[in-house]
């Protein structure tokens, strides 16, 4: 079971299907289902007829079950607890007619718990009328303990999964180059505008990298200058893993970056780098044309006073 449910992390079907069919075997039943919640009701997910007799599936499939008390999946989701039935002909308005049809008589529903919230059943049926044993239910409690992990696991990792794609859109949409590293300072993720704005390839994605092995494939670039030392960059670095800061630096093609330094609450950072050369060079035409309209002012209030000293002499030819 463990190995099962170590191997699909991503996929909870393997699980239920290899519970469904331990239980039944190891418990001495005709049949086994799993009944999952979908919204407000319950609905099968796996049933040992799914093989011998697909029609019956497919039949059990489309039933949508409610909590109640007119079904053994409906009593368990109302309850919360486990509902042993030794014969389901004992309940005279029983709700599935297609099971008293199939000859079904002993039936035991587990609910699968997550903090008192019922998330599904395990149901087990016998086809003759034989109480389960504790030993047996205890057993069928334990799979039902696995069955909750291996859904835990696999909602999880589908949130993780959601989040990843949610923030990579949003990386991806920004105009800036964004890049993030852990707590344990390996790099975690990244836009394509960071790629693209440093002209890193592919190939550098294809293995994992830290920060210090970042910095110094920059460096071996040239991308702190011809002559910078990685080691000494590094030590420029990191003292500095707690700040904000920014500063800018000319690449090796001659575009200017700012590259601005985002520490994160529980360790790692983010930095994140734009292409300023455009803004630099207005900065720097701005302030040419400053520089040249004060020296003009210069001039000609050198010339005014020139003109005001020299003096005026009348008639002169």
């Amino acid at each position: 079971m463990l190995n099962v449910i170590s191997r699909s992390t991503a996929d909870v079907q393997p699980v239920l299907d290899t519970v469904a069919e331990t239980a039944t075997r190891l418990c001495g039943a005709d049949t086994g289902s799993f009944w999952i919640r979908e919204g407000k009701v319950y609905r099968a997910v796996v049933s040992t007829h799914m093989a011998s007799d697909p029609e019956f599936w497919a039949t059990l499939r489309q039933r949508t079950i409610v909590p109640g008390r007119d079904t053994v999946v409906g009593r368990v989701a109302l309850e919360g607890k486990v509902v042993h039935v030794a014969d389901i002909r004992s309940i005279p308005d029983f709700a599935v007619p297609e099971g008293v049809a199939a000859g079904d008589r002993t039936v035991l529903g587990v609910p699968l718990l997550r903090e008192e919230e019922v998330l599904g059943t395990i149901g087990l049926v016998r086809r003759r009328v034989q109480p389960y044993t504790e030993r047996q239910i205890e057993l069928v409690r334990t799979f039902a303990d696995h069955a909750v992990i291996a859904i835990e696991n696999a909602r999880l990792l589908d949130e993780i999964r959601q989040r990843q794609a949610e923030l990579r859109v949003t990386f991806d949409n920004m105009g800036d180059g964004v890049v993030m590293f852990d707590e344990n300072l390996h790099l975690a993720a990244w836009n394509k505008n960071f790629q693209e704005l440093l002209d890193l390839p592919d190939d550098f994605f294809a293995e994992p990298h830290d920060f210090e092995s970042y910095i110094r494939f920059l460096t071996g670039r040239g991308e702190f200058g011809p002559d910078a030392d990685p080691e000494a960059e590094l030590a420029r670095l990191r003292p500095r893993f707690g700040d904000h800061y920014s500063f800018d630096r000319t690449r090796p093609d001659g575009r200017i970056i700012e590259v601005r330094y985002n520490p994160m609450p529980d360790g790692g950072f983010v930095l994140i780098y734009g292409d300023i050369t455009e803004r630099k060079r207005s900065e720097e035409e701005i302030r040419a044309a400053r520089d040249a309209a004060e020296a003009a002012l210069a001039d000609l209030r050198r010339c005014g006073r020139r003109c005001r000293a020299r003096p005026v002499l009348y008639g002169a030819p």
